[in-house]
């Protein structure tokens, strides 16, 4: 059987969960989950998905805390599943992270709703599609805009820049708009810099990436694709 640990008790998914046997963990993991001991050191799986990475993280770190436990009955790895949002806190897990994803009781996955989306986003509809094409040839560069500045889009952005890395005889032009758009800048510098100059004794550009602010989305700019992340 499962048990999962959710953040909120208006997800519409809840009272079909319970219905069908789950356990569900609402609010504060850590108040209800003295009384949960077995059933989740003995559970066959556990999603744990939260409105932050921080409060995920903090709640995997309690139920791990239970498989210290004497009395674990089940023979069987538990599979933990959490979202991680922010591809930097991914390196948590990594090998020289805080947590291993594989011990003798359990098997951690990790896994991004934002991945979910941006896969299916640009699984029938290729960003390249709307561009001229001549003899196997683009005759404009690929220009985005990304409006708002989230996890979401920072994974649409990784996904996007991952295309300047194919041979498409023009680069890949990345506007974001957004408030933070120095802090931005500042953060994303060395991507920045990449992209205008990737090779050494090369001048050519992969893409071409920059954070403005929402004052530019009245200036005259054409885009091939428009992306509302705000």
């Amino acid at each position: 059987w499962s048990s999962d640990v959710c953040s909120s008790d208006l997800n519409k998914y809840i009272n079909e969960l319970e219905n069908s046997g789950e356990i569900i963990i609402t609010g504060k993991l850590e108040y209800t989950i003295e009384s949960n001991d077995y059933e989740i050191i003995n559970a066959k799986e556990i999603f744990i998905i939260n409105d932050s990475d921080a409060e995920s993280l903090n709640n995997l770190a309690l139920i791990l805390s239970k498989f210290k436990h004497e009395d674990r009955k089940s023979e069987d790895k538990t599979k933990i599943y959490i979202e991680i949002k922010n591809r930097e806190n991914k390196a948590f897990f990594d090998k020289k992270g805080i947590y291993n994803l594989i011990s003798d009781d359990y098997e951690i996955f990790l896994f991004s709703i934002n991945e979910i989306i941006v896969q299916e986003m640009f699984k029938d509809k290729p960003l390249v599609s709307n561009i001229k094409n001549k003899n196997g040839k683009y005759e404009e560069n690929l220009k985005i805009l990304i409006v708002g500045f989230n996890d979401l889009s920072e994974e649409i952005l990784y996904n996007i820049l991952k295309l300047g890395h194919f041979d498409l005889n023009k680069i890949t032009e990345v506007t974001v708009i957004d408030d933070k758009y120095e802090l931005l800048n500042c953060k994303y510098k060395t991507i920045i810099e990449r992209g205008k100059k990737p090779y050494e004794n090369n001048n050519k550009s992969l893409w071409k990436l920059e954070f403005l602010p929402y004052k530019c989305l009245y200036e005259e700019r054409v885009y091939n694709r428009i992306i509302l992340c705000d």
